[in-house]
This record gives C-alpha cells, structure tokens and sequence, in this order.
C-alpha cells in the first residue's frame, strides 16, 4: 500500500530512496486539508491571482491545470496545485459565506444543519451565556415574528413566561447599567403588578391588578389634576343618574340637589331664604325677621367693643383673666399720647400660666355677615425665648387657654419661629399663615390693625398703618364657626416672673350688612 486510505496521502515505503520527497509531499497535503479554508466553490479553472496556501474546490468541466479534477479540493503550494479528493465528514470553512461546511455524500453542505440544538444547555449570542442567563443576546434590537398562516403557523404570537408556582416571580426587568429601574410581571403571588426603582435596592409599586376581580390599584397620589379626564367648567365630579354607574361631571344644581338641607340634627345646605328682609336663619333651618328693640322700628346694623385697659373691669363685652401662681393683670403709665391708662400681662413663675383681656364668651361673633375690625395698641415688655416660652393672640380668638380652633389674629411666639409677628387665620385648626416680616422688639409701640371684609372672603393685617399681609383662605365664617376677640398670652416653657404685654387699648366691631 503506497498511499493513506481517506485522503490519498503518499507513504514511504521500505528501502525508498529520497524519503523526504515524500514525506514533504504527505505533509504540503495535510496543511491543505487540516481545517481548510476554501476560498471558492465551483471554479473551473485556476484563478488567475492566487497566493500560495489558496484552496478552492473545483467545478464541472474543469480546464487548464484543474483538468480532470472535478469535486477535488485544489491546494496551491510552492511546487505547484496539489489535488486531493474530500473525504467524507471533511469540516471546511467556506470563506466566501463566511460559514463552517461538512462534506456529505458527496455534497458540500452548511454545518449547522448538522447541529443538535433542540436542548443546548445555555447559549450566547455574541455574548457569553452563563448559569445564571442561560440564553444571552448582545444586540441593539431583537424580533419576535409570527408564522404567517400561508407557512404553516396561526399568524398568532405569544411570548410566555411561565414561573414554578404561585410564590415565585415571572417578570420582566428593565435595567440602567445593570441596575433594576423598572420590573412587570408577577412578583411573588400571581397579581399582576408594575414596579419602578430609582437605584435597583428600593421599589415602588406602581400599579397592582388583582388577578380574581382584575381591580386596579394605583399607589397613593400617583395620579395628579392633570392626569385625570377633562371636565366642563363649573362642574362637580359625581353621580346625579338614578343606579350604579360610570362618575358624572355634575352641575352646581345637580351638586346640590344631591345634599340636604341642614336642621336641627343634621348638617346640610342653607336654605333660600325667600326673602331679602329675612334678618338670620335659626338653627331649625328657617330664616326669621328679628323683632326690633323696645323703642325703634329697625334693629342694630352695628356691633362696638372698646376697652381702654385703665382698670381691671368685667363688664358685658370685655373679662380679665388670669391662671397659675404669681399670674397678674397690673395697671400701669404707658406713656403714649392719648394713652390714658394701660394693663400689664404678668405670667407669673409656672409653665402653663396665662392672661388674657378678651369677650365676655368666646362664641359671640360670626365672620361673613359685615365687615368686621379689630384694633390694639400694645408694646412687649420682653421676648419670648426658649428659657422662657410663652405666645401672644391678639384678634378674633375662639380661646384663650390653647390655640383657636377659629380665628384671625396677630400671634407672637419665640424664636423658634423667627421672633417675627405672624398673620394668622385658621377655620376649623386649618391654619394659612404669613410671616409679616416684621421682628417682635420690647419699648417699641405697635398699633394692630384687622380688617376683613363682609364676605369673610378676605383679611387685611396693618402694624403701625403699614399692611403687612393679605389673606383669603382658612377665613372661618358661617354657623359652626363663632368666635370671640381679645388678647391673650400663654406661656409653655420656664418657671422665671416675666410680663408679656403692655395693652394701652383694644377694639372690636362689625358692621353688618343687614340690620339685626
């Protein structure tokens, strides 16, 4: 036997001679044919530009040099083409395609038809794949196409992700850097849920729909005004229509009609009063004409307090009070023109203690039915400070042992909050407040002034003539909402005598709109 059976290889046989002819010549062949690339399939003759290493297989009716070597792979070496025919299962890298070939029945094929990958462990694509992403794809776009009915298939296409059982997580993540920013899917029961992340550790869950009923939840304040639909001015979002249904916008009308009239046990709507002479409406529901007083043929249009603090004295419209040990209201010299007399507020040496020159009842005036006006000239005989803490009302108050529920008023606390005096209305202890930006400083006179107009839709604070707020929220008027006037000062912190304020005057009125 002078040559290999598979590819032709020359042998060297017994006492030969120049045994290295042969020898290079089996070796030129296996570099030929050891992974070969084949430039060209199919060509019928020599090329005319070729490098030395060129393999090509050869075409049908071959020419010149490949006469004769049809089906053969032609190697170009430096001693000239050398032919060898292709065993089968040869593997060939097809350098035109760029694509890995097998020789199989005497037939040059792809090599991926060859390839099992109905269960491949993992695979990448231009990526590593690994134990944890058993499929990888490195890709700027990624398609998912339906067989088309005219191929065999539906024309449908359903991307399935199917977790073990219900407390496990079937979802998809969406990354920034590897780093988790948003998640939907099912993450740990089967509702359906979305979540966000702003750094991959905290999550938010947006919006959950429950698997049974398929209600939605939304997290809290996650729609805003302008997310939700459109609606027709002047409107009210509800259900006027008769059963269960979609909401409504709903006129004023309709908006009312849907709420009752208030009475004696139940809150409600004002009723219409038929009437422009009816006076006020009574806490039955019905609006009544006031009797008018002995004498006259028309009620008061105007309600007057004035205290000009000479003297400790109670009298209808005005009560001193004081509370807690060493607590002490003091006559004194203020030393103002036109100041005839004025009081001094002492609070003693106990947290807790208080003063206060203020209504005879804190529920004796109702914002809204006139213009209303509040004035006081007064200095602070020292400052409050966290030492010793106390707090200054001077307006419309509903108390004088705590905060007013309802009021308007000129307040004054330590430097906690910035020693400055503070423009307050607060209806139902819903308080706006605005800083006047004027700082609280003892031997200095301050004249207050409040004026709110008949509606009780807007508060002027003045110091000194200057306006130093305008108010037109949390003005408290109406039934529910009564309130009384004066000044008072409560103190929290400290068990050091110190005085509060000096009072030279106070002033309240209202002129109703109608008379009463």
């Amino acid at each position: 036997m002078e040559n290999t059976g598979r590819f032709d290889l020359p042998l060297i046989m017994p006492s030969q001679a120049q045994k290295h002819v042969t020898h290079n010549e089996a070796l030129t062949l296996i570099d030929g044919l050891m992974h070969p690339v084949i430039k060209t399939f199919g060509e019928t003759a020599p090329p005319v530009s070729v490098q030395i290493d060129d393999a090509f297989v050869v075409g049908a009716s071959a020419t010149g040099a490949w006469f004769g070597e049809e089906g053969n792979i032609a190697l170009n070496t430096d001693a000239g083409w050398r032919f060898a025919a292709p065993a089968e299962g040869l593997i060939a890298f097809d350098l035109t395609a760029s694509r890995m070939v097998i020789f199989d029945q005497g037939v040059w094929k792809p090599l991926a038809g060859f390839v099992d990958i109905e269960s491949l462990p993992k695979l990448g694509i231009n990526t590593n794949a690994d134990s944890s992403n058993r499929l990888a794809v490195r890709s700027n776009a990624a398609l998912l196409m339906a067989l088309e009915t005219g191929g065999g298939g539906t024309g449908d296409l359903r991307l399935t992700l199917n977790k073990e059982n219900a407390g496990k997580t079937g979802s998809l993540v969406f990354q920034t850097g590897f780093s988790g920013r948003a998640e939907i899917g099912l993450a740990g029961d089967d509702d359906f849920r979305i979540k966000v992340s702003p750094d991959g550790a905290a999550w938010t869950e947006a919006l959950r729909i429950d698997r049974t009923s398929g209600a939605v939840t939304l997290t809290d304040n996650s729609v805003s005004n302008e997310g939700l639909a459109d609606m027709d001015s002047a409107t009210f979002k509800g259900r006027a229509s008769a059963g269960a249904g979609d909401p409504e916008d709903l006129t004023a009308a309709e908006a009312t009609a849907l709420l009752a009239q208030f009475t004696t046990t139940a809150k409600g709507l004002v009723p219409q009063s038929g009437s422009a002479d009816a006076g006020y409406l009574k806490s039955d529901g019905n609006w009544a004409i006031p009797a008018p007083l002995e004498g006259t043929t028309s009620s008061p249009a105007r309600f007057y307090a004035f205290n000009d603090c000479v003297a400790v004295v109670n009298d209808p419209n005005w009560t001193f009070t004081v509370s807690g040990t060493g607590a002490v209201h003091t006559s004194i010299v203020f030393g103002e023109p036109n100041a005839v007399g004025a009081m001094r507020s002492g609070l003693g040496t106990l947290s807790g203690n208080r003063t206060s020159i203020s209504s005879l009842t804190m529920t004796c005036l109702t914002l809204g039915a006139g213009v209303a006006r509040y004035a006081s000239r007064f200095r602070l005989a020292s400052l409050s400070d966290a030492v010793n803490t106390w707090t200054m009302r001077s307006g419309f108050i509903d108390s004088v042992t705590a905060e007013s529920v309802d009021g308007v008023f000129i307040r004054y606390a330590d430097s906690v909050n910035g020693g400055r005096f503070q423009a307050v209305c607060r209806e139902n202890s819903v308080e706006t407040m605005v800083d006047t930006g004027m700082s609280a400083a003892t031997g200095t006179t301050y004249k207050l002034e409040i004026e709110i107009n008949a509606l009780a839709t807007s508060a002027v604070f003045k110091i000194n003539g200057n306006t130093v707020a305008s108010i037109a929220t949390n003005i408290p008027n109406g039934v529910g909402r009564e309130m009384g006037y004066g000044i008072s000062t409560i103190r929290t912190v400290g068990t050091a005598a110190v005085n509060s304020y000096e009072v030279d005057y106070l002033l309240a009125e209202v002129m109703f709109t109608a008379p009463r």
